[in-house]
């Protein structure tokens, strides 16, 4: 489904933010990107989103190179595809409704059909009951649990996240990792950047380990 051919990303800086990595990931997989800080897990997945494109070598999922695409093709791309954010990225102004149809609402969907599928989504992150609240009346668990259901409302074949559990306690990091395994469960390919230990052991999935913008090790499920 996403294949990563002899990809380098470089920003001019005299550094290769990815060097020559080349991947292979099938639909329905769950993988862990591992790695410090600067390894290149987010450029690789904002390769993945088509917010940037490789300096050289390709990106292509579902044998398009996205480097390709033109404008339109770009954003029908990108509804195929959930993003989840470290920091949430909720609007302030806007209801957990409103933030999870948001995409929806932009594209001219009935509000009717926002409805039944933003409430069947925070129904299943354990939000449902708090359609009304605004996000600074949530916890930081709560709001991603919101910005998970909001990846979802397009019912996307690929969901990427950056370090998502970077700003929540233990208890919450796991709860959010037990969404992500039933997200995937479900047929969804997740591939996820984290620089936790703890919660690769807890996901126990295929796990892709950068350094320096290399691939230094590719395990499958232990």
């Amino acid at each position: 489904m996403i294949t990563l051919a002899s990809v380098t990303k470089s920003y001019g800086d005299g550094a290769d933010a990815l060097r020559e990595v080349s991947l292979a990931i099938g639909k329905g997989e769950f993988v862990c990107l591992a790695g410090p800080s600067g390894a290149g897990k987010s450029t690789l997945l904002r390769l993945l989103l088509r917010e940037d494109i490789a300096t050289s070598g390709q990106v292509l999922v579902d044998g398009t190179d996205l480097a390709t695409l033109a404008r339109e093709a770009r954003q029908a791309y990108r509804r195929t595809v959930g993003f989840v954010f470290q920091d949430f990225k909720l609007l302030p102004a806007r209801t957990v409704f409103e933030n999870v149809a948001t995409v929806a609402r932009v594209m001219g969907v009935a509000r009717a059909q926002q409805w039944r599928r933003a409430s069947m989504l925070l129904q299943q992150v354990g939000l449902q009951h708090r359609m009304e609240a605004f996000p600074q009346q949530l916890s930081g668990g709560e709001q991603q649990r919101v910005a998970i259901a909001r990846a979802l409302m397009n019912e996307p074949s690929i969901l990427l996240a950056d370090e998502p559990t970077g700003n929540l306690d233990r208890a919450l990091s796991l709860e959010v990792m037990d969404i992500f395994r039933d997200i995937n469960a479900s047929g969804t390919t997740v591939v996820m950047a984290t620089h936790d230990q703890d919660l690769i052991t807890y996901i126990n999935r295929r796990v892709v380990r950068l350094h320096h913008g290399q691939i230094v090790g590719d395990r499958g499920v232990a």
